[in-house]
C-alpha cells in the first residue's frame, strides 16, 4: 500500500472512532517513510485521541517540526504554543501584581 492510501485509510478510521486501527495503519506508513510529514501529523492527532503519554507525542511532534517546519500543522501548533505562552505570562504578571498589592 502507498503512503497516500495508508493515510487515507487511517483518516477514515479516525472519523469512525477506530483510533487503534488508525494507529496501526500510520505505524505501517512510518515504516515505509519515517519522515513523511502527513503521516507524522496524523499520528500525533491519533495519539492524542488514544491518550498516549505526552513524551510519546512529543517525539513525533519534534520529528515533524524537524522534517517539515512549514507544514500547516506545525505552523498552527507553533502559533497556538506562542499564544499560550503570552497568556500564561499575562496571568503570571497579574497573579504577582495581586500578591504584591
Amino acid at each position: 500500500m502507498s503512503l497516500l492510501l495508508l493515510n487515507s485509510m487511517a483518516l477514515c478510521n479516525m472519523h469512525l472512532g477506530q483510533f487503534d486501527e488508525a494507529e496501526r495503519l500510520l505505524q505501517e506508513g512510518l515504516t515505509k517513510n519515517a519522515t513523511d510529514s502527513d503521516t507524522l501529523a496524523n499520528m500525533i492527532v491519533c495519539m492524542q485521541h488514544l491518550d498516549k503519554p505526552p513524551e510519546q507525542m512529543a517525539r513525533y511532534t519534534n520529528q515533524l517540526r524537524a522534517v517539515a517546519p512549514s507544514h500547516p500543522w506545525v505552523v498552527r501548533y507553533n502559533e497556538l504554543d506562542a499564544s499560550f505562552d503570552r497568556c500564561a505570562a499575562q496571568f503570571n504578571t497579574g497573579v504577582h501584581a495581586d500578591v504584591a498589592a
